[in-house]
C-alpha cells in the first residue's frame, strides 16, 4: 500500500508451471484472490505467464518476460492476463482468454 501511495508502479510477474502457480498463494494471502485483487493498489499489476518457468530456461520464455516488463515500463500497467510464451513476433500473445 506504501507504494501505491508513493505513486510507484509494481509488476507481479508470475510463471504458471506444469499447472503449478508458484507464489500465487503468497499473493493470494496478501492481496486476496483473482484478477480484481489489486484494484485497491493503483500501480499494481499482475500477470501470470502459461507454460513459462520461474528460471525463463528458453528463449521464447526469456523475449515473453522481457516484453511483459518492458510493455508494463513504456506503456503503463499491463491488463491483469495471461498468456502463452511463442516464438512468433511478437514474442507474447494472449492466447488465455
Amino acid at each position: 500500500m506504501a507504494l501505491s501511495r508513493r505513486g510507484a508502479r509494481t509488476l507481479f510477474l508470475f510463471a504458471h508451471e506444469g499447472g503449478k502457480n508458484n507464489g500465487l498463494d503468497a499473493m493470494e494471502q496478501e492481496f486476496g484472490r483473482g484478477p480484481d485483487s489489486l484494484d485497491l493498489y493503483p500501480g499494481a499489476a499482475l500477470r501470470i505467464v502459461e507454460d513459462m518457468d520461474h528460471l525463463l530456461s528458453t528463449r521464447a520464455m526469456r523475449q515473453t518476460a522481457i516484453q511483459i516488463m518492458a510493455q508494463f515500463l513504456n506503456d503503463g500497467a499491463p491488463d491483469n492476463t495471461c498468456v502463452r510464451p511463442t516464438l512468433s513476433d511478437p514474442p507474447a500473445q494472449n492466447l488465455c482468454q
